[in-house]
């Protein structure tokens, strides 16, 4: 009963103050104005005084420049002070020349150099002075001091003043991120949204593409296309068959030249190598040799290489060598025959080939077909892109709740209590 009575004599919690989002930047700059005023208020003692010390130690140095030495004073101490004199005069007389500004923080780092440049004087030129002309110094220590005191008295003000304004600083830094963040949200919501009508629009091109390309496909299925196409694989199976059959010809003849060819170094006859080389050169060629000069390069060679068969020197050693080496006809001509063939059939398989890949319908489809090649590509680059700004815009947006809460944090710090923003759905954009 007791608790339930003092329960309701509890005083009532402050509500947190509400402050929309879009008002914190007014707000914000209303605290420093505030902060400047409660500052500039506090400290408007310790600056009438620190003025009023300064007027009366400028005068007191003044005095203390004019005075006059006593006689009765060591003469050694006296020749020291004559020389601290001057330099203190002008020291002190330096600080106190400078401007004490109005504005409170400027007028605080003033008067501590003023205080600093007075203290670190007595220290050295002044600690003699004090001996030759005490009344003078002590009237200079008691201004110092006051100058002092007043500083001191200063600091607790600039100290709260720059507290604050830092918490200031770092809330309008906050606030500018999430605007800053809302900004790049929304262009690039902008982006998105272009990044999304681009990839329909391409896969609208590439479904038109694709029925293009069947309708081609149907086109070139037909009896004209489908008997020029198949009369082109007929060309080239029979090219390639001829290509097969001279390559092993070479081979076979290649294998015999090349023993010949060492027989012929063996015996030193130069003449008869140079022939078998120079046909070794032509069949050993990835390609098959052009007919000129062809017989006559195999006729060269035939001639010492039959003499060496003949004569026991080369051994061929299975029927197709027998049967090529058997006669000069049958080594020369039955190589350039083939050679012939090949390059009869190759240049019909050409034509046949222009023929047909010429045709208006095959024309279409080979730029369909790029065309489409293109189109994917840019769909497969399109949407790594749209992956990386979606990644983009939630490493963005996870950003947002700590920053709230901070700002939330700080800003109670400046109130000196519970404060709750407003947010909207979008942080708006500062004015």
């Amino acid at each position: 009963m007791l608790k339930f009575i003092k329960g309701l004599f509890k005083p009532e919690e402050e509500p947190p103050l509400l402050i929309r989002f879009d008002e914190i930047p007014s707000w914000l700059k209303n605290r420093r104005s505030e902060a400047i005023e409660r500052l500039t208020s506090c400290i408007a003692k310790e600056q009438a005084g620190i003025r009023s010390s300064a007027g009366r130690l400028k005068g007191v140095v003044e005095i203390l420049h004019a005075a006059q030495f006593n006689e009765t004073i060591h003469p050694r101490l006296k020749s020291i002070a004559e020389k601290s004199l001057p330099q203190y005069f002008r020291v002190v007389m330096a600080a106190l020349e400078k401007p004490l500004p109005d504005e409170p923080e400027e007028f605080y780092a003033a008067a501590a150099e003023l205080l600093k440049a007075c203290i670190n004087s007595a220290q050295a030129q002044g600690r003699y002075l004090m001996a030759a002309f005490p009344d003078e110094m002590k009237a200079v220590t008691a201004c110092v001091a006051e100058i002092g005191r007043s500083v001191n008295e200063m600091n607790g003000p600039i100290g709260s003043y720059r507290d604050e304004i830092t918490r200031i600083d770092a809330a309008e830094k906050i606030h500018a991120a999430l605007v800053d963040i809302n900004e790049d949200l929304t262009k690039s919501k902008e982006k998105e949204i272009r990044m999304v009508r681009r990839r329909e629009e391409t896969d609208t091109r590439i479904a038109a593409c694709e029925q293009v390309s069947a309708e081609l496909e149907q086109r070139r299925a037909g009896p004209d296309l489908a008997g020029l196409e198949a009369a082109l694989l007929q060309l080239k199976k029979e090219r390639d068959s001829t290509l097969r059959k001279y390559s092993a010809m070479s081979m076979t003849a290649s294998h015999v030249l090349r023993k010949a060819e060492k027989v012929a170094r063996r015996q030193h006859r130069s003449s008869d190598e140079r022939a078998i080389a120079a046909a070794m050169h032509l069949l050993s060629d990835h390609t098959v040799p052009d007919q000129a000069g062809l017989a006559g390069v195999l006729d060269a060679a035939y001639t010492p290489v039959r003499r060496m068969i003949d004569a026991g020197e080369i051994a061929l050693k299975n029927k197709e060598e027998r049967a090529l080496f058997s006669t000069k006809d049958e080594f020369s001509c039955g190589i350039e025959a083939r050679s012939a063939q090949y390059a009869r059939q190759a240049a019909q398989y050409i034509a046949a080939e222009q023929a047909f890949s010429s045709h208006p319908v095959i024309t279409k489809h080979k730029d369909v077909t790029n065309e489409m090649h293109q189109l994917f590509e840019a769909r497969a680059k399109e949407k790594q892109a749209y992956a990386d700004l979606i990644k983009w815009q939630d490493d963005l947006r996870k950003k947002i709740p700590d920053l709230r809460e901070k700002l939330e944090k700080i800003l109670g710090g400046i109130s000196g209590g519970d404060v709750q923003i407003s947010f909207p759905d979008t942080v708006p954009v500062s004015p």
